[in-house]
């Protein structure tokens, strides 16, 4: 018992549903993929453990991402944690605890990622040579053999 009339408000309203789903369905996408990110730094280290680094925090078209929180770590032990500034720049500058300035050390930077945008890393090797290794060097005069 149902008009014309209802008949076509029903194909129009299933029609209208359909389009809406359409252009949703890829914003949907869009919004639920966090855009990429990349972490470009540079660093530099002093044999005494002093740590300086420069860098950026850019999205997938090279544009800075302002507010994103990065961690310096090494070997599991984090360091430093800065917020990058509104162009994705950031500065560090820490020093290493003693007990890692023997042998090369990886410095991971890290970044969580937030609802916009993936998280990402980078890792630098630093190589500090041995601290405080000293060398002695004994010179042995043959023994005098005195007769009594």
């Amino acid at each position: 018992m149902s008009s014309p009339i209802l008949r076509a408000r029903r194909m129009a309203l299933s029609l209208l549903l359909a389009a809406l789903l359409t252009l949703l369905v890829p914003g949907l996408k869009a919004w639920a993929d966090p855009t990429p990110t990349q972490i470009q730094a540079s660093v530099t280290a002093d044999t005494a453990g002093h740590v300086k680094v420069t860098g950026a925090l850019r999205d997938g078209s090279g544009g800075g991402v302002g507010g994103g929180q990065l961690t310096a770590s090494v070997a599991g032990q984090p360091l430093q944690t800065v917020v990058s500034g509104g162009d994705g720049a950031f500065a560090m500058e820490f020093n290493i605890p003693a007990d890692k300035l023997t042998g090369p050390q990886d410095l991971l930077i890290t970044y969580p990622g937030d609802a916009q945008h993936a998280p990402s890393s980078q890792t630098s090797r630093i190589e500090f040579s041995a601290q405080g290794t000293t060398v002695v060097t004994l010179e042995v005069e043959p023994a005098s053999t005195t007769q009594y």
